[in-house]
């Protein structure tokens, strides 16, 4: 007589010898992910179901997504007493951070020591370069405000030149960057103007239905983008950034809906 099987062995079609049940790493794996995923609460019977899979049956590529879910369900549970308001965000220790994101025990103190000649290098490069342009009294905060409104300067006059020049840039990386990449995405990205926008920039997917274009979106006027970030901006928003990074996403079909977000 066979053993009864278990919740978890029917919600993923594990083979236990019964013809038509699907393999682990195929569909029934990546629809247990998505329902799990789609839970909000329970994160701790989420992870126990979770670790009643065998890991080692999976696909390489089921793995990476058990870990990546793994990951998530812990940082769910860790910042829970925050989310239902009993643990104040300050009450987290940079130590008990450390141990969630990395596991080490090294203190806090001692890992921030390690980069510090690391980032003296280019520190040094700033001030030097704050020094040249006539910069050189007040806190970083103020040098750099100094700073800004120097490049003013050298802005553009008027919001619909701003956009011009950093569709430049936009366009330009496109060309560059697709001949060195197989898939990448050929639709063009729109820099829009967007009044009331929260951040300076984002990027949106365009809509065929709506007759909207992929867009750039950044705030109006000479003063949105800052003169200095107009290129950086371009490129992190549209190539080679979150378009590109969610267009590549949107092609991985097989994955589990929480690592095509």
């Amino acid at each position: 007589m066979n053993p009864p099987r278990s919740t978890i062995e029917i919600l993923l079609l594990i083979p236990l010898g019964v013809p038509g049940l699907a393999v682990p790493g195929q569909t029934g794996f990546v629809e247990f992910l998505d329902i799990e995923y789609r839970k909000h609460s329970d994160f701790e019977g989420s992870l126990c179901a979770l670790r009643e899979i065998d890991r080692e049956e999976l696909s390489r590529d089921d793995q990476l997504s058990y870990d990546l879910f793994e990951g998530y369900l812990q940082d769910q549970i860790f910042f829970k007493p925050i989310a239902l308001g009993n643990l104040l965000a300050t009450a987290v220790s940079y130590d008990r951070l450390l141990r969630h994101y990395t596991t080490t025990d090294v203190p806090a103190r001692e890992l921030f020591a390690l980069p510090s000649d690391d980032v003296a290098s280019p520190l040094a490069q700033v001030h030097e370069i704050l020094t040249r342009l006539g910069i050189s009294e007040g806190s970083m905060a103020s040098k750099r405000a100094e700073a800004e409104a120097m490049s003013d300067t050298r802005a553009t006059t008027t919001g619909q030149a701003v956009s011009a020049e950093m569709q430049g840039y936009v366009n330009e990386a496109q060309l560059t960057l697709a001949q060195h990449f197989s898939a990448y995405p050929e639709v063009r990205t729109v820099v829009t103007q967007v009044p009331g926008i929260l951040s300076f920039a984002s990027f949106r997917w365009g809509s065929e239905n709506q007759g909207r274009p992929n867009q750039a979106q950044i705030a109006p006027g000479r003063d949105g983008v800052p003169f200095h970030l107009r290129r950086t901006v371009s490129y992190h928003e549209a190539f080679p950034g979150h378009y590109v990074q969610e267009f590549g996403q949107r092609r991985l079909v097989n994955l589990p809906e929480f690592r095509r977000k």
